[in-house]
């Protein structure tokens, strides 16, 4: 259920529909212009079991810095369409479909455009953004470098080491429910495809859901010099904004400010971007 809206902010807002990029869904969004002439356009990635309305904590100081600013529900999530949440994997196509609105319209399709994910939206928007090549930056809160990682991380987490022999039946299960691999939702195997672009990894070193270590190994996976990640001492799962709020507004305001500089030159054509969409099925892994 959404209970705060961008009004409670006092900031202007547009209600937005569109479809995802595979498979069509209605997705439901929130366009929220800027003050005057955007220096950019950063859209927002929710966790799981989120809403847009979750983003919105974020929203007042980057648009006070000038940004333009869209937050949307992933399918199942808030008010949009869908029976299940994947994770991470079909939601890569909600993302999709996000930026080829925003792409569509004439307002906002030459301004630079930056993704900002939080837990599952981390990971999601590494992996949009390696599909995206007019997306100029990432910053990911909490991602996972793997979905098949971030399972076995929340396993050992509650059971010790006798929750991976629980593990493996119930991510099969999960797996066919999904119709894809936990495998091959890895935001691991797109960080390189980023380059040469820029992405902030933020990590709480406390983190029971997502393993601190998953945003080490996408840091040393990422192009030399693209990626840079802000580690948080005594931090959990998307905890460093609690832990010291005014640094991290300072932080992810500084990187946009850096990354989301003047107009671009070319367009990403929307007809272009149901290719680029996340496949509905592959093999399932076999263990």
């Amino acid at each position: 259920m959404i209970d705060r809206r961008p009004d409670a902010l006092g900031l202007r807002y547009e209600e937005i529909s569109f479809a995802s990029a595979a498979d069509h869904l209605m997705l439901r969004g929130w366009y929220i212009p800027a003050s005057g002439s955007p220096r950019g356009l950063i859209l927002f990635c929710h966790g799981r079991d989120g809403n847009r309305g979750n983003v919105l904590v974020h929203a007042e100081h980057l648009h006070r810095a000038g940004f333009a600013l869209f937050a949307f529900d992933f399918r199942d999530c808030g008010d949009s369409e869908g029976v299940m949440s994947t994770i991470g994997w079909r939601e890569v196509s909600d993302a999709l479909g996000a930026a080829a609105y925003l792409y569509g319209r004439a307002d906002t399709r030459t301004v630079p455009l930056g993704l900002f994910g939080v837990s599952m939206g981390a990971a999601v928007a590494i992996q949009a953004a390696a599909r995206l090549p007019n997306v100029r930056c990432v910053v990911a809160d909490s991602p996972y470098a793997t979905l098949d990682s971030a399972v076995r991380h929340r396993f050992f987490g509650l059971l010790g080491a006798g929750g991976e022999v629980f593990r493996g039946p119930v991510e099969r299960v999960g797996e066919t429910m999904m119709g894809g691999s936990a495998l091959a939702v890895s935001p691991l195997a797109a960080i390189p495809k980023l380059s040469p672009r820029s992405i902030l990894l933020i990590h709480g070193d406390e983190d029971a859901i997502c393993d601190p270590e998953d945003s080490r190994r996408l840091l040393r996976a990422a192009a030399p010099g693209t990626a840079r990640l802000w580690a948080v001492a005594g931090a959990g799962h998307v905890g460093a904004f609690n832990a010291h709020p005014e640094e991290y507004e300072r932080r992810v305001a500084a990187f946009f400010r850096a990354n989301l500089p003047g107009t671009l030159r070319t367009n990403y054509p929307p007809s272009e971007i149901a290719a680029h969409a996340h496949p509905l099925r592959t093999p399932l892994s076999r263990r």
